[in-house]
């Protein structure tokens, strides 16, 4: 729980895809999903809105992002 409260401090409050803030309704999310050989260190975890995470889904970040078009 410490560790989810400063992620949330680092974070801003925010949510890293949308940018909407996150107050005390968000879903832990894994960078790289445990599906995909993931591991559920706070190194792995983000803190995100529901309806990202919902759109995420099993995704990994870099897979993500080239979708929505965060990276060329």
């Amino acid at each position: 729980a410490e560790q989810v409260a400063e992620l949330y401090k680092k974070q801003r409050g925010l949510c890293p895809w949308c940018g909407c803030s996150l107050s005390s309704n968000y879903e832990k999310d894994h960078r790289h999903a445990v599906s995909r050989g993931g591991d559920n260190s706070i190194l792995n975890i983000l803190l995100l809105c529901k309806p990202c995470n919902n759109r995420k889904w099993a995704r990994d970040e870099i897979e993500w992002a080239n979708m929505n078009g965060k990276l060329c």
